[in-house]
């Protein structure tokens, strides 16, 4: 915009000083603007002067045009790309197994307790059970010779099975615990369904664990001994989980 009216500033100087320069060799009358004889000389001779003297300011624009164009263009530099940081993996602590709970120590000698005098199976019961046992029929479990059935007390009942040997015990064993085990997650029968091992004068002696019966809710504790191979099992009417723990501490069998 600045050029084109300094271009157009020139233009109208270059006119009147033509003109005046016209006017000055006799190629207009100053009376009456206009040369004698003929118009389209004076025009020529306009052009002319007008040419000359705007030669210059051409020039002058060329010259900047060319110094523009040759100057060189700054390429702006490409900003980096952030490189995302490096993030180290997270060590996955290994998986920390339940300790196994301590089996039940059951001492070799109970105070007030004592086997029974029959044979066989009574044998190996408390005394004050004896009385109260009666024979039964012989289970039909693969390896089972004898069966009978305590009832120390009104809403108890033990029943000991003498098996031919431990691995024939131990079959029962596990599918009752199959059966009925599945809620017997305590390690011992105080308060409530639970399983465990458990030791005679430090040698551990056989499996126990104890449940709620599904439709009459009552306390039921099944264990054996390894010894012995006999299997036993109490249930008690009431429910007390605490009172049964108690009957089996001191229940046997015993050698």
């Amino acid at each position: 915009m600045d050029s084109a009216v300094l271009v157009l500033s020139y233009s109208v100087i270059a006119f009147v000083v033509s003109d005046l320069a016209l006017a000055r060799i006799g190629l207009r009358d100053p009376a009456t603007n206009e040369r004698p004889g003929a118009r389209l000389p004076r025009l020529v001779a306009h052009a002319g002067v007008v040419g000359l003297l705007l030669l210059p300011v051409a020039l002058i624009f060329g010259l900047r045009g060319l110094a523009f164009a040759l100057t060189p263009t700054a390429v702006p530099t490409p900003s980096p790309t952030p490189v995302p940081p490096t993030v180290e993996p997270t060590a996955t602590p290994a998986p920390t197994s339940e300790p196994t709970p301590s089996a039940v120590a059951l001492p070799s000698e109970r105070p007030g307790v004592a086997p029974s005098a029959g044979v066989g199976l009574l044998a190996h019961v408390p005394e004050s059970f004896g009385p109260t046992c009666e024979m039964q029929p012989t289970p039909v479990y693969p390896g089972a010779m004898e069966a009978i059935m305590c009832s120390p007390e009104v809403g108890l009942r033990v029943l000991y099975i003498q098996f031919a040997d431990v691995a024939s015990m131990d079959a029962v064993y596990d599918v009752e615990l199959a059966t009925n085990g599945a809620a017997s997650t305590a390690s011992d029968c105080t308060a409530g369904p639970g399983q465990n091992t458990y030791t005679v004068a430090g040698v551990e002696s056989g499996r126990f664990f104890c449940y709620e019966t599904e439709f009459t809710g009552a306390a039921a504790m099944v264990w054996t001994n390894e010894p012995l191979a006999i299997y036993a099992d109490a249930l008690r009417d009431d429910g007390n989980f605490t009172a049964l723990e108690e009957t089996w501490q001191g229940a046997g069998p015993f050698p």
